[in-house]
């Protein structure tokens, strides 16, 4: 068995290799830049050797890089240059993986060696940050250490990392027919991965995911393993019975009632009252956000503010209708839609939506290993977060789009031994 991982190993190319090492580092924001450099040079070397050669499907590239095109034609009506070079960071990704992925061998197994290894990169996270969480609990006795930003810095990013884990393994196993201990072992990694969800205690985030494993339910309906997905929601139906898991889920219901009872419509006008509800509730701060979100589209409907500017815009926007606490921390509108619309109008969101619709066509045309799965990641989480302009969550989507998404026409010629 050794021999034969050793002789797997050696057959890789150095892409292979690169998008490997990618994969594994895709939730580490700081190691993206140093995934992407090395996948460039190993593209390059591989192209220069002439070890694989790949006809790409170009309208394939042209679309996953919609989001990156849409974004420098946001640069025509900017007035704030700065800010939108510094956002352009960001959406880089978006079209360095597609274009890097063009020389890279389209296959069921290496999409599903990677979808592996991203998962084995984040349970390694998780017991990591487990064991920190341990070792506190047992000097000062306090359960907060295994929940929330106590137990992951980064809650939001890591629950969107882990839905789509949860997700698309789920559907791998739905769709695959597995060895008893293969099958053990992905049951128990879910099991485990719904649990670490539930402790990050991500409220959008929880719910997508539980929505999401309901829709696998029905659509692998005629699949007898489909009743586990019943059993992990099940699982989590019981966690929520324990007090310790209820926390921020009370205080989100408390902070809605207190909203709607205080914030009246209409909310645009020269003596707006003072915010209210608590500056430390994201309740608030994202309902706030959202209505100054929508007053600026209202101003600005066909070409949004542009690239740079729509932070500038949300400000002003705070500071006249003395939203104080939105003002303060200077909150993003947490909704990928809005924030389109803000930034591109309805122009550049009609183009934005190509992207969505290519995704979904070729979901439903091809059916392959965890598209689906990412669909639902995308789609609903965008709901809840700037999935594609936030630094830890957008070379995730530009990464994994490119993987299941970027269409070949499979010409392949490889060396003899490679």
């Amino acid at each position: 068995m050794i021999q034969s991982v050793f002789i797997r190993a050696r057959q890789l190319s150095w892409t292979e290799w690169a998008l490997l090492f990618n994969a594994l580092t895709i939730i580490h924001l700081n190691l993206v830049p140093y995934g992407i450099v090395l996948l460039a040079i190993a593209v390059l070397i591989d192209f220069l050797q002439k070890r694989v050669l790949i006809e790409v499907k170009i309208y394939s590239v042209i679309f996953l890089c919609i989001p990156f095109i849409v974004f420098c034609i946001g640069f025509i009506n900017t007035e704030n240059f700065a800010k939108a070079f510094e956002d352009l960071g960001r959406i880089l990704p978006f079209i360095l993986f597609p274009f890097l992925l063009i020389f890279t061998k389209s296959n069921t197994k290496l999409k599903q060696l990677l979808l592996h290894v991203f998962i084995i990169g984040l349970l390694a996270y998780f017991l990591y940050h487990l064991t920190i969480s341990f070792v506190l609990f047992c000097r000062d006795g306090a359960v907060s250490h295994f929940f929330y930003s106590s137990l992951v810095e980064n809650t939001n990013s890591f629950s969107i990392f882990n839905m789509f884990a949860i997700t698309a393994l789920m559907e791998y196993f739905l769709k695959n027919s597995l060895a008893k201990s293969r099958h053990i072992l992905v049951i128990a990694t879910l099991f485990f991965l719904v649990l670490i969800q539930m402790q990050m205690q991500s409220r959008v985030m929880i719910l997508v995911t539980l929505f999401s494993l309901i829709l696998l339910f029905f659509i692998f309906w005629k699949r007898k393993k489909k009743w586990w997905v019943i059993c992990l929601l099940a699982f989590s139906v019981l966690l929520f019975q324990l007090p310790v898991f209820q926390g921020r889920f009370q205080s989100g219901i408390s902070q809605t009632n207190k909203i709607r009872t205080n914030v009246k419509l209409p909310i645009n006008h020269d003596d707006a009252p003072m915010q209210v509800g608590d500056c430390n509730s994201s309740v608030s701060l994202r309902y706030l956000a959202l209505i100054s979100g929508y007053e600026i589209i209202v101003k600005h409907p066909i070409v949004g503010v542009g690239s740079g500017d729509w932070l500038d815009e949300l400000v002003a926007n705070y500071k006249k209708n003395n939203r104080l606490c939105n003002l303060k921390r200077k909150t993003a509108p947490h909704n990928q839609y809005l924030r389109i619309l803000i930034k591109h109008g309805l122009l550049g969101f009609s183009v934005f939506i190509f992207y969505f619709v290519f995704l979904f066509r070729t979901a439903i045309k091809e059916f392959q290993l965890s598209q689906v799965s990412f669909l639902f990641c995308l789609v609903f989480s965008s709901i809840g977060y700037d999935l594609m302009d936030g630094g830890a969550t957008a070379p995730f989507v530009a990464f994994f789009a490119s993987i299941l998404f970027l269409k070949s026409t499979n010409q392949i010629s490889h060396k003899e031994g490679v």
